[in-house]
């Protein structure tokens, strides 16, 4: 039976029942495009004043409807369609009633949008707008579920106001050095390495302090591996240092901690930012990662805990060694190299065919010891941006696979230097807002054919920056954005998909619901954002 070309009459009563069918994506049958996600089973309709109070005759096309709810100030009519009717047909049957029926459509479905956190400093992490980490946000900021970011470092300086709320327990901090290699809580950040790498990757995010991780809110397992240089013929004089032994321990510790106290932990994600140096006694570095090192991956992937490892970093003195280093070698590792302010590649980059992904890394922004912040250089601080990435993925949603989270990652980067993969950016730069859309939504169409803008909603302080995302088909010269309030008054031109928040004469507008249009020679776009004060 075809709906869109059959009325039929049924004499049932308009009576209020209960929904009950989740989600569906809706089709338009005639070119196959997606319209969008609706509540399944249900319409809107707006039926005409002919229909009368009862509304047996419109409503009558489909046996088996029933009316949800009536919204009398708009004339709207919410209804259950029957299982055996899908959206899309009752769309055509009641459309086809222009006697009784003034409008009808899908019950779509909508999603709070994330913030722009209020972290004083994190309009000077230039990495959360690269990486799109604003509109990750209006997907997930960590809170959905327990996940903990293991950090195998050099300790944590356990009370920096931006990590301290989201440290594991005490007794949860772990030496992996000898002796004190059976649990004992970790001392303080011995050259200050990991606190770094912990702000990256989680620094608290919205406490109104410092800066915002990629996660706000997962939670930190400091492991300390590194020896201390002084004293320790294994080291440089001033240096720290781990080795193999070290680092086994330190992922044998993640994995029994994880798996027996998984309502604690959660979804786990190791961080190494560790490799090696081929100038300590001009030695080359290993060309292959050690067999004990390989199986304490193993053992890890096994355990459905997912390693993400720094590329390396190059030395200038030795000719810039490039090689993917150990443990990011190594497979079911996510090796990670660093890029630049604009996602160049930096010149100290481990590169190479075990490349994954790569993420800012050069004078990036994040937490150091005696409380403080700073910016610090190399893949080191790349590679715990893409845990923190990962965290707020099985966040989002927890029993994701380890091989779809690498997948994700890769299916969503910016490819940037040759098409697909190359052996300098790997699969290309991450994109939160690209990963987060593809794991929770299973595709990446809607990016092809809207503009987005974030944060939306926005913040309108005056020290923030609007963004607006256009689909690369649309991408092209003669750029031209304008901003309407919902009556149509000009408010704002800008040759640029940026805005400060305010109008020609330098003002901030006021709170309230903005359109806006971009114009290029490829065509026109349309688009709303929420401003507030």
């Amino acid at each position: 039976m075809k709906l869109a070309n059959t009325i039929l009459i049924s004499a049932f009563s308009c009576l209020l029942v209960s929904p009950a069918l989740a989600a569906v994506r809706v089709q338009n049958l005639s070119t196959g495009k997606t319209l969008g996600i609706a509540q399944g089973g249900q319409v809107l309709v707006k039926f005409s004043a002919s229909a009368g109070a009862g509304c047996l005759q419109a409503h009558g096309q489909i046996p088996g409807a029933s009316i949800l709810d009536k919204m009398e100030s708009s004339g709207w009519t919410q209804i259950a369609l029957p299982p055996s009717v899908s959206i899309e047909q009752a769309m055509a049957a009641y459309g086809g009633d222009a006697g009784h029926v003034v409008d009808v459509q899908p019950n779509f479905i909508y999603h709070p949008v994330g913030t722009a956190p209020n972290d004083p400093m994190a309009a000077s992490q230039y990495w959360l707008e690269q990486v799109d980490a604003y509109g990750g946000w209006s997907f997930e900021t960590g809170a959905s579920s327990r996940t903990t970011v293991a950090v195998l470092d050099t300790g944590i300086e356990t009370t920096h106001p931006d990590l301290a709320a989201n440290l594991h327990a005490a007794n949860r901090m772990y030496n992996a050095v000898p002796p004190t290699s059976t649990g004992t809580a970790a001392v303080a950040d011995i050259l200050g390495h990991g606190t770094g790498v912990a702000g990256m990757a989680a620094a608290v995010g919205n406490n109104a302090v410092g800066i915002a991780g990629m996660s706000w809110s997962a939670k930190i397992l400091p492991v300390q591996i590194f020896h201390n240089g002084t004293g320790n013929p294994d080291c440089d004089i001033g240096d720290v240092c781990a080795n193999d032994a070290d680092i086994v321990r330190g992922i044998e510790y993640v994995v029994s901690a994880a798996t027996s106290n998984v309502s604690e932990f959660g979804r786990t994600v190791i961080n190494m930012s560790l490799g090696c140096k081929p100038d300590i006694l001009e030695a080359e570095c290993p060309p292959n990662c050690t067999t004990a090192m390989q199986n304490a991956i193993t053992l890890a992937s096994n355990n459905n805990i997912l390693v993400v490892a720094a590329s390396g970093n190059s030395d200038s003195s030795n000719g810039f060694f490039t090689q993917v280093q150990c443990p990011a070698k190594i497979a079911n590792v996510v090796a990670v190299g660093a890029t630049t302010l604009g996602g160049a590649i930096a010149n100290f980059s481990g590169r190479g065919s075990e490349l994954d992904v790569v993420a800012p890394g050069q004078s990036v922004l994040t937490a150091k010891t005696s409380g403080g912040y700073g910016n610090q250089t190399g893949t080191s601080f790349a590679s715990p941006l893409v845990a923190g990435l990962v965290s707020l993925l099985m966040s989002a949603k927890p029993d994701v696979s380890t091989a779809t989270l690498v997948d994700t990652l890769r299916n969503s980067a910016e490819d940037l230097g040759s098409a697909g993969f190359d052996t300098t950016y790997g699969w290309g730069e991450v994109d939160a807002y690209a990963a987060l859309r593809l794991l929770t939504r299973g595709s990446l169409t809607a990016l092809t054919g809207k503009p987005e803008a974030y944060p939306n909603p926005f913040h309108n302080d005056g020290s923030k920056t609007l963004t607006i995302r256009i689909p690369p088909a649309f991408q092209g010269n003669n750029l031209n954005v304008q901003f309407y309030t919902m009556t149509g008054e000009l408010v704002d031109t800008q040759r640029s998909l940026s805005w400060d928040g305010r109008n020609e004469a330098g003002r901030r507008v006021a709170s309230g619901v903005y359109i806006y249009t971009v114009r290029t020679d490829k065509g026109f776009l349309k688009g709303r954002v929420a401003v507030i004060h």
